[in-house]
């Protein structure tokens, strides 16, 4: 649980885990090629749809743990969605662009006195 946003990233539910976890398991498992990618917005609509109510930062949290887990590998996004990347060329890209985005948070911590 993140501080300053416990609503948005406290531990799953016992409903998250045993409900929308395997729906968006299940659903993500389709997604190969960027062609195929979903969005953050359409999957929280689908669930929608079939009664479920929940929210995008709790998708995000969802997504961070099927990484995690390495529940679903090669899972990888863009402002085009999530998808299963099987290109490893785009896989490396994807990996060096994490890399740099964990390296500039950690960078502007030396600007935090503590």
């Amino acid at each position: 649980m993140l501080q300053g946003w416990e609503r948005e990233t406290h531990d799953f539910t016992e409903f998250e885990y045993e409900t929308i976890l395997p729906i968006i398991i299940k659903g993500l498992s389709k997604k190969i090629g960027k062609e195929n990618a979903v969005t953050n917005i359409k999957m929280v609509s689908a669930l929608s749809e079939k009664g479920i109510r929940t929210s995008e930062p709790r998708i995000r949290k969802i997504i961070n743990f099927i990484r995690q887990k390495g529940i679903i590998r090669n899972l990888i996004a863009s402002n085009k969605g999530y998808w299963i990347e099987n290109s490893l060329e785009a896989r490396k890209k994807y990996a060096e662009t994490m890399m740099q985005r964990a390296d500039s948070i950690i960078s502007s911590l030396k600007f935090i006195d503590t």
